[in-house]
């Protein structure tokens, strides 16, 4: 015997799948993989007859209900103030319901549809929002097309001059957060959306309370990992008076501090080396510090007169490697044409080179002005012809912070991960004693097709995926996971374990940080039992531990993914 199992349905075990196997996997395939090859399945598919609503049920209520729901209350009482943990348990009592009628294989298409927008409006806040009453959204109508069009629309067509529709007065308000529970909830369920749809919506923001609170867990770091660039100063800027003061009362509490950024060692036309932006800091609290430049290529130490010693080096781009980028650089310039693009070359009072070479990388600039649409087009291309010569690296768009030099897209063999691993290393710390801090956390993946569940990463989000972004400071955690993590450029990536968006922007906000961290002197709060044991025996085996632990996900994924396709595919009557 047999039942049709359509989409919604499907939708509903790939998500309930993801949710299990995505936390467990960070940066592995198999769960992404998976959940698409069921999604990807024709609208109506043939197999073996299951009892399907029962498992999407118990999953439901096994990841919403840690206790059970209390019993209804009153309409009047939604007025109380209640705790994170009675909006969680009243959260759970909502959904598990709403899930188990979705599951459901009898469920017709109209109840399932209504189902799924409530569930959606009651994660992403709407439902609160309007006092118990469920958004209606049920006008919408071919959500892809609709959605395709207004960006499609928004990027190509210029605003009619007598327009009867009013342009907006102000930005859309980013969207803020001041509950630490909740806050986790919408990183886990974006980072759910980013393996199931390749979208990566940014985190939003914490609110004024809960950015105070993330504040004060500084205190208790001792080492600090800070880009330069709009995390310390403006952009080629030197360190400002109030900053070198702040970082002056850092050193003075023991702490210690480390700059990665991506400019050169060396001064350019115009551009200032990171040396010469710290070149305001008082030689006795540059001595011992460790500053990586070239985006981590370089890291040097600031002996006791205050001077830079290279003290490690990765290694640059080798000669055949380069062949291959010059014939991929060739092969994207005789492309640029396809994305409507043009090619920067230097005159009319800009110096700017048309393209640059570094030790690490490759540098295309783009003509003064060009869309952002069209940056990220070519970046798209330069990444697919290094692809097709087996060249891998990141490939970024960069919308320049002048807007009088022109924008361009770089290729990297290094990123900020290998200067973070070295002077971690050196400073022999652990991911809970640091703090990570950077403008740039975030860089926007569109995902092919457009679904309710990229519905559901922009109102988790409270935007729309940005044009473009920057990730170069993400890259930073990688060396210390888990590490606590400051966003100050407004925008996060939910695939990073513990960061957080905090309120405001740039080196103000930063300060803030540094203030909370000198504010305990290194050693005023003993170190836990817990801590000391994973410092003394557990990390000299850390390479051991995670090897073990990596295979052990891989197997456990792997019997899962077995149990699964059994289940779908048992033979009738066994």
């Amino acid at each position: 015997m047999t039942c049709r199992l359509d989409r919604r349905p499907r939708a509903a075990l790939a998500v309930v799948l993801s949710t299990v196997l995505v936390p467990l996997g960070p940066g592995l395939e198999v769960p992404r993989l998976f959940a698409q090859a069921i999604g990807r399945s024709a609208a109506m598919a043939t197999i073996p007859a299951v009892p399907g609503s029962p498992i999407v049920a118990a999953s439901a209520k096994l990841f919403f209900t840690a206790a059970p729901a209390p019993a209804a209350l009153p309409a009047a009482a939604s007025l109380k103030v209640v705790t994170p943990g009675d909006k969680l348990t009243s959260m759970a009592k909502d959904l598990v319901p709403l899930i188990e009628t979705a599951g459901k294989f009898e469920t017709g298409e109209d109840a399932s549809s209504s189902a799924g927008r409530t569930i959606i409006d009651i994660l992403t806040g709407e439902k609160s929002a309007a006092m118990g009453e469920a958004v209606d959204v049920s006008g919408v109508k071919n959500f892809e097309v609709l959605e395709l069009s207004r960006r499609l629309a928004a990027s190509a067509a210029p605003e009619a001059p007598n327009s009867a529709v009013p342009a907006a007065a102000a930005p859309a308000q980013i969207k803020s957060l001041d509950s630490s529970a909740s806050y986790r909830i919408h990183r886990f369920l974006l980072k759910a959306v980013a393996a199931l749809t390749g979208a990566v919506y940014s985190l939003p923001s914490a609110g004024p309370a809960l950015t105070q609170e993330l504040i004060a867990k500084a205190a208790d770091r001792r080492v600090v990992f800070s880009d330069y660039d709009d995390t310390l100063a403006s952009y080629n800027q030197v360190l400002p008076e109030d900053m070198v003061s702040t970082i002056v009362a850092v050193k003075a509490a023991g702490k210690d501090f480390a700059v990665i950024s991506d400019r050169g060692d060396e001064k350019r036309a115009h551009q200032l080396s990171v040396f010469e932006s710290l070149a305001t800091l008082p030689v006795e609290t540059r001595a011992g510090w460790y500053v990586a430049a070239n985006s981590g290529g370089r890291v040097y130490r600031y002996d006791e007169k205050g001077e830079p010693v290279l003290v490690f080096e990765a290694p640059p781009l080798g000669a055949g490697a380069k062949v291959k980028v010059v014939e991929a650089a060739e092969a994207t310039k005789s492309r640029l044409q396809e994305v409507g693009a043009e090619q920067h070359f230097p005159g009319e009072g800009n110096s700017n080179p048309s393209e640059s070479w570094g030790p690490y990388g490759y540098a295309l600039m783009l003509k003064i002005g060009s869309p952002e649409e069209q940056v990220r087009a070519v970046a798209a291309i330069l990444e697919e012809e290094l692809f097709k010569r087996g060249l891998q690296g990141e490939v970024n768009a960069r919308i320049a912070k002048n807007p009088a030099n022109p924008p361009y897209v770089n290729f990297s063999v290094v990123i900020k991960k290998t200067a973070a691993r070295y002077i971690a290393d050196a400073f022999k710390v652990l991911p809970d004693e640091t703090i990570i801090i950077g403008d740039s956390m975030y860089a926007p993946h569109e995902p092919k097709k457009a679904s309710w569940l990229t519905r559901l990463g922009a109102k988790l989000s409270g935007r729309e995926i940005p044009k473009t972004g920057n990730a170069t400071d993400r890259n930073m955690e990688k060396a210390l996971q888990g590490a606590l993590t400051f966003g100050v450029g407004t925008t996060g990536d939910p695939r990073v374990s513990n960061l957080w968006v905090l309120d405001g922007k740039g080196p103000a906000v930063t300060r803030r940080v540094l203030l909370s961290m000198a504010s305990k002197p290194r050693g005023a709060a003993k170190p836990g039992i817990f801590r000391q044991i994973r410092r003394r025996w557990l990390s000299p085996m850390n390479p051991v531990l995670v090897a073990l632990g990596r295979a052990s996900l891989l197997a456990a994924v792997y019997a899962l993914l077995l149990a699964v396709y059994a289940l779908f595919h048992a033979r009738p009557g066994i």
